[in-house]
């Protein structure tokens, strides 16, 4: 029987949802195609991945439980807690460094959450923004090469 580790780097991907109106003229579902993996466009409603909830556990306490730490200010808690406990600082970096990745399955976060989410991490919003006007350029782009091709939607 194998024995769980109680001290792990725990790393989730996150997935957010926003609301994002496109102009009524504008094929959404041609946009959306045009979308790379992990982004979606469906009536108003844009879901695109951003980034990773990662947290330190430690003695089964959870450093970054809400996500508003980075892995280095959870290492700096970490550092101290194991100082009060009594490990030495060169013992406490090497337990650190030595701590596995476990990879968890990707967190979906609701409306509210993504908000929270994107106000601590606004680049993942940047970029995902992006890359949504990169494909609406894409398709606009081509619906000038295609004469007589509708962009309205019906």
């Amino acid at each position: 029987m194998t024995k769980k580790k109680l001290d792990f780097l725990w790393r989730r991907p996150v997935q957010v949802t926003i609301l994002k109106r496109l102009p009524e003229e504008e094929n959404e579902h041609l946009i959306a195609q045009r979308l790379a993996d992990g982004y979606l466009y469906e009536g108003g409603v844009f879901t695109f991945p951003a980034g990773f909830h990662e947290s330190y556990i430690i003695n089964n306490k959870d450093y970054n439980y809400d996500g508003k730490y980075s892995l280095e200010e959870q290492k700096e808690l970490v550092l101290r807690d194991l100082n009060q406990v009594g490990f030495e600082p060169k013992d406490a970096e090497e337990l650190i460094e030595g701590i596995e990745t476990n990879e968890g399955l990707t967190r979906f976060l609701s409306f509210d959450a993504s908000r929270e989410w994107l106000k601590l991490h606004p680049e993942f919003e940047r970029d995902a923004l992006q890359k949504l006007n990169e494909a609406r350029a894409e398709v606009q782009a081509e619906s000038h090469l295609e004469p007589g091709r509708r962009t309205r939607r019906r």
